[in-house]
C-alpha cells in the first residue's frame, strides 16, 4: 500500500500491517506517525528523510547506547568503536575482529565458523591477501583446474567444499 497522511485516519483499517515506511519523515508528525504505526500490532516502522532531524538523531544514538541487557565486554567493545569513527570501513574492521567472519559456505553471518587451519582471517590479513594473489593467478591460468598438476587440488576442493560452494554466490 501507498498513501499519503490519509492513511493515519482512524476510518482507515489494515487487515495486518507489519510494516510502514515514512518516505520525507519530517513532514508528517511525531503524533501522525506514532498512529500509523500502531495500526498494526506490532508494526514495524521505517522513517527516511534527506532532511537532518536532531530528534531523530539523538533517538538513533539512544537506540545505539542503550540495551536493557547486560553489557558484555564485547558489547562495550563495539559501542566503543562506534563512538570512535564514523568511517564504514573502520568499523567493519573492528566488528570482524571482535564478533568474527562468520562462514563462507554456509548462512553465518557472525562468529568464529571460519576453518581456516592456517591462518587468522584478522591477523594474516597480509598473508591472506599474498594466497588470494596466488589463487586470483591460479584461475586465470586454469579455471577449471584441468592441469595435471592441479587435479589433486581440485579434488580436494570438491571433498572439502561439497554441496556448500553455491552459498558463495549469495554473498
Amino acid at each position: 500500500m501507498v498513501g499519503t497522511h490519509s492513511l493515519v485516519q482512524a476510518v482507515v483499517k489494515f487487515a495486518k500491517l507489519g510494516l510502514a515506511t515514512v518516505d520525507e519523515q519530517q513532514r508528517m508528525g511525531v503524533g501522525q506517525r506514532l498512529v500509523l504505526k500502531n495500526k498494526g500490532a506490532n508494526a514495524d516502522m521505517l522513517t527516511m528523510s534527506a532532511t537532518p532531524i536532531p530528534r531523530s538523531l539523538a533517538l538513533v544514538l539512544v537506540c545505539v547506547l542503550m540495551s536493557d541487557g547486560a553489557h558484555t565486554e564485547n558489547a562495550r567493545a563495539r559501542i566503543a568503536a562506534m563512538c570512535s569513527t564514523n568511517d564504514g570501513f573502520k568499523l567493519a574492521e573492528a566488528d570482524l575482529a571482535l564478533r568474527g567472519p562468520g562462514t563462507l559456505f554456509d548462512t553465518l553471518q557472525a562468529g568464529h565458523g571460519l576453518d581456516f587451519r592456517v591462518a587468522d582471517l584478522v591477523l594474516d590479513v597480509e598473508v591472506l591477501a599474498a594466497a588470494r594473489r596466488d589463487a586470483v593467478d591460479l584461475v586465470r591460468y586454469d579455471p577449471h583446474l584441468v592441469a595435471p598438476e592441479h587435479r589433486a587440488l581440485k579434488a580436494a576442493l570438491r571433498s572439502r567444499w561439497a554441496g556448500k560452494l553455491d552459498l558463495m554466490a549469495g554473498g
